[in-house]
């Protein structure tokens, strides 16, 4: 006799693509940095924020428009008779002209998720954000990996150059519940256009109208990103004070899950489709995936109210 497999209730989600929205663009380009030595005014865990770097570092304050060479001048300074440069300024100024605005609550909850997973150091809290306009952090320097300073950077950048990543982050995961790597390239794919200043290569297809609910996320992405910066140092052996090396992230990452799979914004909160990204090998994520198609005949799916 055949056994009947009772079915299995999921609830029906849906993102309001006003929130995440297809329609956001890419902010202005703007950096304020400085690099220089501190070897005496930082604890081990924390780095001292001067409230000006030029005149207590005998530095120059840069700006610009991107950080572009900045990892080369880092490495390059290795042989000065005083050691490599060991820190970074970046004030971020927020633009004022921006289409879309951050709350402060926004702004400090997209600084506590960074940390909680690791695509910002653990030094870096939420009141770097003194109000909505700007924050100030240094960057210290000594073990970062090339690839680790990079993306620091630019998560902090995403707070000016696109706030609209930023709302859509903290919605998807503090009202709608998911996992923040499937957060993060689900907004990626939905709300960055243009991807010069992401660390990653996906950005929403030109001229594409398909939001939130219907555009599939590639899983190699979500899981890729998730075990590289979990384990950074398997992944990139590019000590930025000890090598000169452009910035490299985006092939780097991308090179660490080979698994070619999509799946919907809803399959994204399946518990099985979470435990295979979150899985550390492919080997060990076929598996859920496996186990998640196994069961994917069974899954029925209650309707929630749009505001739930």
């Amino acid at each position: 006799m055949a056994v009947i497999k009772k079915p299995i209730y999921r609830d029906k989600v849906w993102v309001d693509p006003n929130i995440v929205s297809n329609k956001y663009t890419h902010g202005d380009n703007s950096v304020e940095y400085a690099y220089y030595r501190d070897h005496d005014k930082s604890t081990v865990n924390k780095p001292y924020i001067p409230n000006n770097p030029r005149e207590e570092f005998g530095c120059t304050v840069h700006t610009d428009i991107c950080f572009s060479g900045l990892s080369r001048t880092i490495g390059d300074s290795r042989n000065h008779e005083d050691g490599a440069y060991n820190r970074v300024y970046y004030k971020m100024r927020i633009d004022k002209k921006a289409k879309v605005k951050n709350t402060l609550a926004e702004q400090k909850r997209f600084i506590e998720l960074s940390v909680a997973n690791k695509l910002l150091p653990k030094y870096v809290t939420p009141d770097t954000m003194k109000n909505d306009e700007e924050g100030t952090i240094v960057l210290m320097l000594e073990g970062l990996t090339v690839s680790q300073f990079y993306i620091y950077l630019t998560q902090y950048r995403y707070m000016r150059e696109y706030p609209g990543f930023v709302k859509s982050m903290v919605h998807l995961v503090d009202d709608k519940g998911f996992n923040f790597f499937a957060a993060f390239i689900l907004a990626s794919i939905i709300v960055v256009d243009y991807t010069v200043h992401h660390f990653l290569t996906l950005q929403r297809k030109y001229g594409s109208n398909e939001d939130i609910n219907t555009v599939k996320a590639p899983f190699s992405y979500i899981a890729g990103l998730r075990r590289y910066v979990k384990r950074n140092h398997m992944h990139d052996d590019r000590i930025l004070m000890k090598s000169s090396h452009a910035f490299t992230v985006a092939s780097n990452i991308e090179s660490v899950c080979k698994i070619n799979k999509t799946f919907t914004a809803q399959e994204l909160k399946d518990p099985m489709v979470i435990k295979a990204f979150s899985a550390m090998t492919d080997e060990v994520a076929i598996k859920y995936i496996n186990k998640y198609n196994d069961n994917k005949c069974r899954i029925i799916y209650r309707e929630m109210e749009k505001g739930a």
